[in-house]
This record gives C-alpha cells, sequence and structure tokens, in this order.
C-alpha cells in the first residue's frame, strides 16, 4: 500500500489555499481582492414571463416571486434589482438552467 504524504496536493487544493491565504491578507488589509462589476440590463419582465405563455401565478411560483412584486415589475412601478434581476436574465437567456437547478 502507498504511503501518501501530506505535502502532496491536487492543483485544485493548491488553488484553494492560495485563495485562502489571499482572503486573509484581504481582511487583514494587506491587500485589496480584484472585483468586477457587471452591469445588466433592465430586463422586460412581462415579455420574459409570456415568452414561456404562463400566467402572473404560476411565474411567480416558479420562480419564487411575488405574484405582487411582479405585478409591480411589469407596471413599472417597481424594478427588480440584485439577485432578482440576473434571475431574470438567465430566465430569459437560458431558462434550461434554471429549470435545472429547480427541478
Amino acid at each position: 500500500m502507498k504511503n501518501h504524504k501530506t505535502d502532496e496536493r491536487t492543483d485544485l487544493g493548491k488553488s484553494l489555499e492560495k485563495a485562502m491565504r489571499e482572503v486573509l491578507e484581504h481582511v487583514q488589509g494587506k491587500m485589496t481582492l480584484e472585483s468586477r462589476e457587471v452591469e445588466v440590463s433592465r430586463p422586460e419582465v412581462r415579455e420574459i414571463r409570456e415568452q414561456y405563455a404562463l400566467s402572473q401565478q404560476d411565474f411567480a411560483r416558479l420562480f419564487g416571486i411575488s405574484v405582487r412584486t411582479l405585478q409591480q415589475w411589469e407596471q413599472g412601478r417597481r424594478f427588480p434589482q440584485g439577485p432578482a434581476k440576473i434571475l431574470l436574465s438567465v430566465i430569459s437567456k437560458n431558462p434550461q438552467a434554471v429549470w435545472d437547478v429547480l427541478h
């Protein structure tokens, strides 16, 4: 039986160790981590829902959105922000990805 040395690490292990060191240095104020800003355009919520021929109730239930919030988005009284905005973009462009996660 082969004796595995503790200092033998996979590439993934080395990458995780490096990432954790960087996080620690960031928390200690020794370095600034790289960040990216992504601009996601405002989704056309009604068009996305109608693309799948779903009622407001069905769409809201399927994606965990309150019907009232969905109605406000569709009427332009409020607009999706943060994760909701990104989720709607994914629903619009790659609904199978969302379906795979939900089911």
